[in-house]
């Protein structure tokens, strides 16, 4: 596959630019004494970020996504997750009103280029890596979280007409999902199909757990939206949805993570019959969250090991904090919103990317933690009633 950035394609970068500038409102206005509130440079933060996803080199000239890319542009592998994530991005943009055009240029790239690797020989590759190097041990398996991202996105996009729904790439993400239905009627984390050197490894994105939660609310929110979704599917999805939230309580996470995505994958679900008896617990599960950054001065990237300052679980934590806020009838994370608002907004590139790493040499322009970044600093622009309306149905990337 071509390793060339899709600078101006699909659909040209420089007239994109200006529909999204324009999608995002104006030059924000400025407060009595011409300074710039919180709220409004997190706004123009936001419209950075928008341009760079549209116009920058994430999406590469075949329409496979990039989980990163380096200064030059240059992307090591694309990846389907990464994929779907960018068709729910995409999808959420065209309800903050952005122009359809240039969104739909791109869904449908990234349509077509998920249809030609799920039509690929062999299992499905969870990444497809751009330059040769050694094997990649993620590619002896299929991943759940991963087919579902990619469901979730094609249904998000299908709904907001950017793309038409392709039956035979839908029918064959069904059949995966559908393998890694275990014998309880769970979906299981990950379907080994092949071992290339030694053991495969034991993580929590390969073995079930809360995370979950965020693939299972993803399946459910496709089974509404797309054609002829197998009943067994979504039946394991609400079953998986409910085990993980079980788990989330039980035996959370270590790693911020994926613990973020758990919250991510209720709050996903505003109208699961739970939703409500859950609420208290997800917001303590989010306060122990909270003591933890406020212990360190960051957000860590594990209850063991404060780690690498990875500024992907700071947007996620600014979103979780938004979205709990408004179902609980609180401002209690406003400071904490605005912390983390002022991390990402020190963080941004010149080109409008988030890092994986703050300060990290060589620094990578990493595509999720820009989304996740440009809907957190998005939400926090909005108004009372605009955020009610997010929180109904959120399309958390």
């Amino acid at each position: 596959m071509s390793a060339e950035a899709v600078t101006g394609a699909p659909g040209g970068g420089a007239r994109d630019n200006d529909t999204c500038a324009a999608g995002l409102g104006a030059a924000a206005s400025r407060g009595n004494n011409g300074a710039m509130t919180t709220s409004e440079r997190s706004s123009s933060e936001a419209t950075a970020l928008v341009r760079w996803l549209l116009a920058g080199p994430v999406q590469r000239a075949d329409g496979g996504v990039a989980g990163w890319v380096d200064a030059r542009g240059g992307a090591a592998y694309v990846y389907p997750e990464i994929a779907g994530y960018y068709l729910q991005w995409l999808a959420w943009r065209a309800t903050e009103g952005d122009g359809h055009g240039p969104l739909i240029r791109r869904a449908e790239a990234t349509q077509r280029w998920l249809a030609q690797w799920a039509s690929a020989p062999g299992p499905p590759a969870t990444r497809v890596h751009q330059v040769a190097g050694p094997p990649d041990w993620r590619n002896d398996a299929v991943f759940c979280f991963d087919l579902a991202m990619v469901l979730r996105g094609l249904a998000a996009a299908t709904e907001q007409r950017l793309i038409g729904s392709d039956d035979a790439l839908v029918d064959t993400v069904y059949c995966e999902l559908d393998r890694l239905i275990g014998a309880d009627g769970d979906f299981d984390a990950c379907r080994v199909h092949a071992r290339t050197d030694g053991p495969f490894p034991t993580r929590w994105s390969t073995q079930r757990g809360a995370f979950l939660a965020k693939a299972a609310a993803g399946v459910d929110f496709a089974a509404l939206r797309l054609p002829s979704m197998p009943a067994r599917l979504r039946d394991a999805a609400r079953t998986t949805f409910d085990a993980s939230l079980d788990a989330l309580l039980a035996a959370p996470h270590a790693e911020t993570h994926p613990l973020l995505y758990a919250l991510e994958g209720y709050l996903n679900w505003p109208a699961h019959p739970d939703f409500v008896r859950r609420l208290p617990d997800a917001i303590a599960c989010f306060d122990a969250l909270v003591a933890r950054c406020d212990a360190l001065g960051r957000v860590p990237e594990s209850t063991l090991d404060a780690g690498p300052a990875r500024l992907d679980i700071v947007a996620q934590a600014m979103r979780v904090a938004l979205l709990l806020d408004h179902h609980g009838g609180t401002t209690r994370h406003r400071a904490c919103v605005q912390r983390l608002a002022t991390t990402l907004r020190h963080a941004v590139t010149s080109e409008g990317a988030v890092p994986f790493v703050h300060e990290a040499a060589p620094l990578q322009r990493n595509a999720w933690a820009t989304m996740f970044a440009s809907q957190a600093l998005a939400w926090m622009g909005h108004g009372a009633t605009a955020i009610a309306s997010v929180a109904r149905e959120p399309l958390l990337v």
